[in-house]
């Protein structure tokens, strides 16, 4: 699991996001603004796939409903029985 942080020194790198995990080395600058992260955010809920990083990595979870509330998850194995994925854009009239 990823979880996010702003760099907030003073210099360049100010305002960027990053990323890091519970037993792993924080990843400086995986998107250059916040509003370049909520861009990639708002693509992946579009198109119904996970957030791609900046370095290419392709997060395996996508959005889905649970009780009206977005959640991002696994659509193989969902933790939650009631996970269901929104259609895709091209498909909002058959769904």
């Amino acid at each position: 699991m990823y979880w996010l942080f702003s760099d907030c020194t003073p210099g360049p790198g100010y305002g960027r996001i990053g990323t890091f995990e519970e037993a792993g080395i924080p990843e400086l600058g995986v998107w250059p603004s916040f509003a370049d992260y909520l861009i990639e955010v708002a693509d992946a809920l579009h198109e119904t796939r996970g957030v791609e990083y900046a370095d290419g990595r392709q997060d395996t979870t996508v959005p889905g409903l649970v009780d009206q509330a977005l959640v991002w998850d696994g659509p193989v194995y969902p933790m939650d029985p009631n996970w269901t994925r929104p259609c895709p854009p091209a498909t909002y009239s058959t769904c």
